[in-house]
């Protein structure tokens, strides 16, 4: 799996955000994607304020800010309710780490995960992280697929219908849905093009 080209894809889809926010399930996040879900948590980052350290108050005021805040905003509405920010390093390491984890968590679930062919790993990583581990594992014929090594079978039940626009149905294109699994694309990128073309 090629990790910088998925960690790009998931700043295109998550954002890079050096501050915390609340995602649009209203938990406390930063950096790709990163939840934040307890003040413990974000004790355990590497805050800065102007460059230097961030004391544990502060940290702690900028969380509670967050979780006062309103939900269903833009990132960029949480910015200024906060003081705290994550250096662009600390942000590639928390994304890395986090890939890494995740990786381990499906193919601790899915064990010929690590077998499967990079590009083929970085679909399922994808579906994974958007769906969750156990959300994955829903994909009941797609797995089947991926352990058959029958990857164009896989792709076709790789759709994901919460992701489509409104009244758009599954592929039917083998091509199409293939480019989800083998390339990673996201599945509501595949809908827009088949509503386009």
């Amino acid at each position: 799996m090629d990790t910088l080209a998925v960690r790009r894809r998931l700043e295109a889809l998550e954002g890079r955000v050096n501050y915390l926010y609340l995602c649009t399930a209203g938990v406390p996040t930063a950096g790709v994607g990163h939840a934040v879900r307890t003040s413990r948590d974000a004790l355990a980052l590497p805050w800065t304020i102007n460059g230097s350290p961030a004391g544990d108050a502060a940290i702690l005021v900028d969380y509670a800010a967050i979780m006062k805040a309103p939900v269903g905003r833009r990132a960029s509405f949480y910015a200024p309710l906060t003081r705290c920010r994550l250096s662009e390093a600390a942000i590639d390491a928390l994304a890395d780490t986090d890939m890494d984890a995740f990786a381990r968590q499906i193919a601790a679930r899915l064990p010929e995960f690590s077998s499967l062919p990079g590009s083929v790993q970085e679909g399922v990583f994808d579906i994974g992280f958007n769906c969750g581990v156990t959300g994955l594992l829903k994909f009941r014929q797609m797995i089947a697929a991926l352990k058959r090594g029958d990857y164009q079978t896989a792709a076709c039940h790789s759709f994901r219908p919460d992701l489509a626009p409104p009244g758009c149905q599954a592929p039917t294109c083998p091509s199409l849905a293939t480019n989800a699994l083998l390339v990673g694309t996201r599945n509501s990128e595949i809908a827009a093009l088949i509503l386009a073309g």
